[in-house]
């Protein structure tokens, strides 16, 4: 008898341990909840405004400096297209590297200019930023190759009637939306079609799939496999892009939520010690980026999921990297 009890209490301890981490994203708020918790879009200022010249003097000079030189350097950047043959190398060749250079580099050369731009504020880099983005704006789609689907539906081409996320689209959409948010005037300045752009784009090939379409890395596989680092990875993108650049509340409340939920659906099967069952080498794209999300969310509530850093769990996958 004593046994069955002590068994019962052991069962029951460790009941209440998986329970604490249980929906402990999307569990505490409601939809009329988040909406109250929520700072505005058009309130919410994650940074400084560029023409706030007070705050953007303390940021440290020599890295800025750094971006200023690699932007000078680039500042007559030819922003390529990438043709289709070079996205059929992943069938024909197995090659996926030359198309990931060309959109690797691209989206890496809008984030020096607008860096650069920020620090220096004289408008130098502003033509480049747009053709930049009017470049990534026309891309058939902002992931790449090597993440198509295989089969002959695709082939090495996606279907642009049908986008789907990936982690670099994800990636994609927050390039743009930091731009939206910190050269929103300038760009308005130059037509008010820019922006617009943005947001039609990253609406059509991200918002409107997340919402609308399941996709793989949500929650487990058909064999029962938990989602890998791809969840969380692409969630903090997500909610990066729609905190900064979908202005109809309603529509950024129901995101957040679904963020939350998809969350869950990493964090519930995580294991107990915080251990990362992809190694160390992927701790920086899954905990890390579950940390990004809940920087983020608490950036956008005044603090309001702080309560998540209190579980052990969580706790303990922030641990695993250094122990």
């Amino acid at each position: 008898m004593k046994r069955l009890l002590f068994v019962i209490f052991i069962f029951g301890c460790a009941s209440k341990v998986v329970s604490q981490s249980a929906n402990l994203m999307s569990g505490r708020y409601n939809a009329g909840q988040l909406q109250q918790i929520m700072t505005p879009a058009a309130s919410w200022k994650p940074f400084p405004a560029i023409d706030d010249r007070s705050a953007w003097s303390k940021a440290d000079k020599e890295m800025m400096e750094q971006y200023l030189r690699q932007a000078d350097s680039l500042i007559n950047y030819n922003w390529p297209g990438i043709p289709a043959t070079t996205s059929l190398l992943i069938e024909r060749t197995g090659d996926r590297d030359e198309y990931q250079l060309m959109s690797f580099k691209k989206r890496n050369v809008l984030g020096t200019m607008l860096i650069a731009e920020i620090y220096e504020n004289k408008g130098r880099f502003i033509d480049p930023i747009i053709n930049g983005v009017w470049s990534i704006c026309e891309e058939s789609w902002w992931g790449v190759p090597a993440h198509l689907p295989r089969g002959k539906a695709y082939m090495g081409l996606v279907d642009v009637t049908a986008p789907f996320v990936d982690l670099f689209a994800a990636e994609t959409a927050t390039f743009l939306s930091w731009v939206d948010y910190f050269l929103g005037a300038k760009l308005d300045a130059v037509s008010p079609q820019i922006r617009k752009r943005i947001y039609v784009e990253t609406n059509r090939r991200v918002f409107e799939p997340l919402m609308t379409r399941p996709h793989g890395w949500m929650t487990k596989n058909a064999n029962g496999r938990p989602p890998n680092n791809w969840n969380p990875w692409i969630c903090s993108n997500w909610l990066n892009a729609a905190l900064l650049l979908e202005k109809d509340e309603i529509k950024r409340v129901a995101m957040v939520g679904k963020v939350l939920k998809v969350l869950d659906e990493f964090l519930n099967p995580y294991p107990q010690d915080g251990g990362c069952d992809e190694g160390p080498g992927y701790w920086d794209a899954a905990a890390a980026s579950l940390y990004d999300n809940i920087s983020l969310l608490n950036l956008a509530t005044n603090n309001a999921f702080r309560y998540i850093y209190e579980d052990e769990k969580v706790r303990n996958m922030g641990r695993f990297i250094y122990r």
